[in-house]
């Protein structure tokens, strides 16, 4: 869990659920918890809650047959990151990719628009990496957003259209909160925290000292960013070629944009 664990309040119409959502899987206790505690209001789903989960028939005390929820690619991602999570520990740090159209192992994948969708690419084959957003949030749901990607408004646009980061907690170090006091920047925490937080789509957090906000030259900014996202278990997601670069070096998965 983040070290800063969150609990929100969730308010559908006049039903209040003081739970955490969790990561929002339906096999994470937290998720099933709330959702139980929902249920238990007597108030309709809200709109995020796929109703034709099994997990969900289940509360509601039905027989039928529960459609098959989206696929998760566990071929995707390494061999070693995954005994360690079937173990019960995550490790970040043990993160790869493998891809299956080229079958190369990077520490990274990139992140593009494809007819208005955003998708995952291979750093290496350009081809799409299938189910990697299910994916990657069924065994992590946490990313460390740089600065950039929060004052370039992609999240919240990706939200709207495509829905990668969907049910992703987004985690924000003091160096990224630091800089993304601006106009722009704070447009776009408004966005993700009044309107998407509210309605259940992501789930935002603060992680890191308030001293690191200070660093002010570009290797103490980028550590201060690299240890946020170890002891948070996060994925980082960056624009910026130096951050890349720095946290390969420390082999740590990226998802760069």
């Amino acid at each position: 869990m983040s070290a800063c664990p969150i609990s929100y309040i969730y308010v559908f119409n006049i039903v209040q659920v003081e739970k955490s959502i969790g990561s929002g899987n339906a096999g994470d206790p937290e998720t099933a918890e709330w959702l139980k505690a929902w249920h238990a209001a007597g108030r309709p789903w809200p709109w995020f809650v796929k109703r034709s989960f099994r997990t969900i028939q289940e509360i509601e005390g039905k027989s039928a047959p529960a459609k098959k929820a989206p696929p998760i690619n566990d071929h995707l991602l390494s061999e070693e990151f995954r005994r360690k999570f079937d173990s019960g520990e995550l490790n970040i740090a043990a993160l790869s990719v493998i891809c299956p159209s080229c079958g190369s192992i990077a520490k990274s994948a990139r992140l593009i628009m494809k007819n208005g969708v955003t998708i995952g690419i291979c750093v290496n084959c350009k081809k799409e990496l299938p189910n990697l957003a299910i994916t990657l949030r069924y065994y992590c749901g946490r990313v460390l957003a740089d600065a950039n990607v929060i004052t370039s408004g992609f999240l919240s646009k990706d939200l709207q259209a495509s829905q990668f980061f969907e049910n992703v907690t987004i985690l924000l170090g003091p160096v990224v909160r630091t800089e993304t006091d601006t106009p722009g920047g704070k447009k776009e925490l408004q966005r993700l925290g009044a309107f998407f937080v509210y309605i259940g789509r992501i789930r935002l957090g603060e992680t890191g000292s308030l001293l690191e906000g200070r660093a002010t030259d570009s290797l103490s900014r980028d550590e201060a960013i690299q240890r946020a996202r170890v002891e948070n278990n996060a994925i980082l997601i960056t624009a910026d070629k130096g951050m890349m670069g720095s946290a390969q070096a420390k082999g740590l998965f990226v998802l760069e944009l």
